[in-house]
């Protein structure tokens, strides 16, 4: 018997319904969500596991899991050990490094597993790769984690995707859709929609018929957050977000429509929809739950070529790599006459259904039981993605040389010179968060 703890933040989520997970996602972060699915799959199909989530709130989550409240992640953490859990599995934060909470030498009483949700510096994978109670960092992508083979901290990673269950229920075909393109996220900066809303008008000037559906609110996070005017954001960015979708007398024009949060209900939405979008800047986005959900649905998306969406969509021809590029991009897909849908759900069915993810979670938590080393496949894709080829180059001098430094310090450095030096590079950035110290 293997016993484990999970840990999530949900005290801002609690009033939302995620007692049945299969209907899709009730309307929450992806982090929140993919910890529910992976923590609600192992407690119904895996005897030999003992999971207990540890959680903010009790309310309205799966009744399959066991949970156990706590006030933050430390009594978590405490009550893990007292628990007399073997593993514990949280999504590492920056507060929590400045909190020292992995400092603590309880700690060595448990087997660590960071869910890398997002990228890590290279200070932080380094400081991961010195704990000998870290036993694996599980990033979400392939693009992720291969975007640092070449550090130490890679022979203690892995990647599993993120998950959800896959019906095999038919969709609206593509040719009795309305030319309608929708964004589903968060509305924050981080997420992009802003340069969606300011493409929009330069869509209207091809299609002028376009509908564009926003789904999702200042308030996908918590639902205690305070928004702007129109209740749709954060009231500085509500201002930016609306500035190009505003008439001469101050409303929102006719052709955009803002849903709020909606839960599976979206999937109605989705199914008359061409084009789909997530996270037009794709700034920080490791996997991309959303552009999954879309293609399930029968749309077609298109969003910034980076590592969460070369793992998730399916065809990586819609990406582009220059966010100028969005309205050209929209306008193209429109002119569609069809979708891939057979290859599409094939896609998707061997790669994100929770039958697939579930195991790999269990074969990972094995691994970490016996102390198995970290699964990695020999096969690099996508070599020249964000110069993988190099990394891979890198990797093998250092089994020699193991003082060299990764290709992304000579890239941070490269960008820094060409900032001061005042060079033009609009079109250049920075490959992944990771990049930063």
């Amino acid at each position: 018997m293997i016993k484990c703890g999970f840990y999530i933040e949900n005290d801002g989520l609690k009033s939302v319904d995620c007692t049945d997970l299969r209907k899709g996602n009730p309307g929450i972060g992806g982090v929140e969500y993919a910890t529910l699915l992976v923590a609600e799959w192992l407690s119904l199909t895996k005897d030999d596991i003992s999971l207990t989530l540890y959680v903010r709130s009790s309310q309205n989550l799966p009744p399959s899991i066991h949970v156990n409240v706590c006030s933050d992640v430390m009594e978590a953490l405490v009550k893990s050990v007292n628990n007399g859990d073997e593993i514990f599995v949280l999504r590492f934060e920056p507060l929590y490094l400045q909190r020292h909470l992995l400092d603590n030498s309880f700690l060595h009483k448990l087997k660590i597993v960071l869910w890398a949700h997002n990228f890590y510096s290279r200070r932080y994978l380094s400081y991961f790769d010195s704990l000998s109670f870290v036993k694996a960092i599980v990033n979400v992508g392939r693009e992720q984690l291969d975007a640092y083979r070449d550090h130490h901290a890679f022979y203690k990673s892995t990647f599993i995707y993120n998950g959800l269950y896959v019906s095999d229920e038919p969709v609206r075909e593509f040719g009795e859709r309305a030319d309608e393109v929708t964004y589903v996220g968060g509305l924050y900066p981080a997420k992009g929609v802003h340069y969606l809303t300011q493409a929009w008008p330069e869509v209207l000037s091809e299609f002028p018929d376009a509908k564009l559906n926003i789904i999702g609110s200042g308030k996908l996070y918590s639902r205690d957050f305070n928004l702007g005017t129109f209740g749709i954001a954060e009231s500085s960015f509500e201002k930016q977000l609306l500035e190009p979708l505003l008439d001469e007398n101050g409303d929102i024009i006719p052709s955009v429509r803002f849903w709020g949060v909606l839960g599976p209900e979206k999937k109605q939405i989705l199914q008359n929809t061409k084009v789909g979008i997530p996270n037009p800047g794709g700034i920080g986005e490791t996997f991309g739950y959303t552009a999954v959900e879309m293609q399930l649905e029968g749309c077609l998306v298109t969003t910034i070529k980076n590592c969460g969406y070369m793992d998730t969509v399916y065809d990586r021809n819609m990406l582009y790599t220059d966010i100028k590029d969005l309205s050209s991009k929209i306008v193209f897909l429109l002119k569609h006459n069809g979708n891939d849908m057979s290859q599409v759900r094939e896609y998707v069915k061997c790669n994100f259904s929770m039958a697939v993810v579930g195991e790999k979670w269990y074969e990972l938590l094995q691994d970490v039981h016996t102390g198995k080393p970290m699964r990695h496949d020999p096969v690099l894709v996508n070599r020249n993605f964000q110069l993988k080829w190099l990394r891979e180059i890198n990797r093998k001098m250092k089994l020699l040389f193991p003082f060299l430094p990764t290709v992304a310090f000579y890239q941070y450095y490269c960008y820094r010179l060409r900032e001061k030096l005042c060079f033009p590079f609009y079109k250049t950035r920075l490959p992944v968060d990771y990049d930063k110290y």
